[in-house]
């Protein structure tokens, strides 16, 4: 195989993905103990219990406005980290059998030096998506967590006492979590762990999704190069019973990319608008703020819109290579010719390869647009409610 180098970078972006998932608990293996098969409990665990903390808050200061939509946002971005793990732990065979099957049919083209650069062209972008989204999420978890720890140092070098110590989810427990450094060093811990969960399964499977597009693109160029470049009536016929053979793998890879990862879109179309609105309205409702304060807010900001993007743009991608590839059967040197006709009509007929949302809608940049317009709505709506209070 040929070191080309956007087969380094991908080989290298698939080994790296490969551990990282393998640390949250859910990456398919077939010899995994019993004790990594209940790995995943962990952050589910820890998320529900932020969930509860959070809404014993709501429950006492169901009066305040500011702090029911900041904890609403947050409890959405809990509720959808939950919903990933779960996803991924429930279908792992499935995605055994997937990560198998499309690493083998991606081998098939990628051990053909002169393809490589061809079939791996957006491998270079997806770098770049990579680092700069775990970066920026990597970021939006560990402000908060520094935050605390100054607030704490800042108070004992100025000796100020009682010290007031923070927190880092916006939750209220039924004991008093803060009444001395033991106790709140425990709670301190927890939360962290939490924070660090939290943001690592939200990017990580962010870019796995992404990723499994990426390869399952793969196959579609290396297939339209191959229709495209038929030397003789001989090899048309074994070139388009391959084609046939490998479109069907994909359709099968799709339909367990689309099982696994619907609920997770959906989920993402709903809380999306919830947790950018949440945000928005902290940022409006502070009276002062600082220009780091701004820039937190930003990396939050720009993160959660680049999550949404993610999945619209990979799964728009995935159909475009689809429909091109039919284009190109549909071109191909086949009119007239009745021992050519059932194979390249059975392939016209398959739908390009869309991607749904929870079985309900296909997944689109017109989802990203659609979550943009519902969080600006959602902000007017809280405007509004406001200045009704207020009058």
């Amino acid at each position: 195989m040929a070191n080309d180098p956007r087969a380094e970078e991908y080989f290298l972006i698939r080994k790296t993905i490969q551990k990282l998932v393998f640390f949250m608990g859910v990456w398919p293996s077939e010899d995994s103990s019993f004790a990594y098969r209940f790995l995943h409990y962990v952050p589910v665990t820890l998320y529900f219990n932020a969930i509860m903390i959070i809404l014993n808050s709501i429950a006492h200061h169901l009066d305040n406005a500011k702090i029911i939509t900041l904890s609403f946002g947050v409890v959405a971005v809990y509720l959808l980290c939950a919903l990933k793990v779960l996803c991924l732990a429930m279908n792992v065979k499935k995605i055994m059998w997937f990560y198998k099957t499309i690493d083998e049919l991606c081998n098939q083209f990628l051990s053909d030096g002169r393809l490589q650069r061809f079939v791996l062209s957006d491998v270079t972008i997806y770098r770049y998506f990579f680092w700069f989204h775990t970066s920026l999420c990597g970021f939006s978890g560990t402000i908060p967590l520094v935050m605390s720890m100054v607030s704490v140092m800042n108070q004992k070098i100025h000796h100020i006492h009682p010290i007031k110590y923070n927190l880092i989810i916006p939750g209220m427990y039924p004991w008093n979590a803060s009444i001395n450094e033991l106790i709140y060093g425990l709670h301190f811990g927890l939360e962290s762990y939490t924070l660090m969960w939290t943001f690592y399964v939200g990017a990580l499977v962010d870019v796995l999704f992404s990723f499994s597009l990426l390869q399952m693109t793969i196959p579609l160029r290396g297939m339209s190069h191959a229709i495209t470049h038929i030397c003789d009536q001989n090899d048309y016929r074994g070139t388009l019973h391959r084609c046939l053979v490998q479109y069907r793998t994909l359709i099968q890879c799709r339909n367990i990319i689309e099982n696994t990862y619907g609920p997770i879109i959906l989920g993402v179309a709903i809380t999306g608008p919830i947790a950018l609105c949440s945000l928005a309205w902290q940022v409006t409702q502070m009276e002062t703020i600082n220009n780091f304060q701004k820039f937190r807010f930003a990396v939050h900001g720009v993160a959660k819109i680049l999550q949404v993007f993610s999945y619209s743009w990979s799964a728009t991608i995935l159909k475009g290579k689809s429909e091109d590839f039919l284009v190109k059967v549909y071109s191909s040197e086949w009119y007239g010719s009745r021992t050519f006709m059932n194979t390249v009509l059975t392939m016209l007929i398959q739908r390009p390869l869309t991607i749904k949302a929870g079985h309900m809608t296909d997944v689109s940049l017109g989802m990203f647009v659609f979550v943009m317009k519902t969080t600006v709505s959602y902000y007017l709506l809280l405007q509004t409610m406001e200045q009704k209070s207020a009058q």
